[in-house]
């Protein structure tokens, strides 16, 4: 059976979820990642003040995580469709990519999967 795992959304956290997820995802398993060519992210300092973290987002980068995720990178300010950004990402990404050749396709955000034990 052949899988693919289609990723919608915000990279922020992705590199963090994916180390906690990567060794559970079967050999059998493509996966297909559609974010935003920016990523922001908000945190807490020390002395409590809000700190917003901005990052550019690319295939190097995503591939310094896993070489084989195939990658969509979407301008965010370019889109003006009003349903939710997560189907967005994932419409997209079936329209773009060749899904027809799975028997299993798992939709997916890539921060769904966070260690909150910090």
């Amino acid at each position: 059976m052949k899988i693919a795992l289609v990723l919608g959304g915000i990279y922020r956290e992705f590199e963090d979820c994916y180390s906690l997820v990567k060794d559970k995802i079967p050999s059998n398993t493509d996966i297909f990642f559609s974010t935003w060519t920016e990523s922001r992210d908000y945190y807490k300092d020390s002395h409590n003040e809000i700190v917003v973290h901005d990052e550019k987002v690319s295939e190097k980068l995503i591939h310094s995580i896993n070489k084989d995720i195939k990658c969509l990178l979407l301008d965010e300010k370019s889109t003006k469709d009003s349903q939710p950004k997560g189907l967005y990402h994932w419409k997209t990404a079936f329209n773009h990519f060749d899904l027809s050749k799975y028997d299993c396709i798992i939709l997916s955000r890539p921060d769904q999967y966070v260690d909150y034990s910090e």
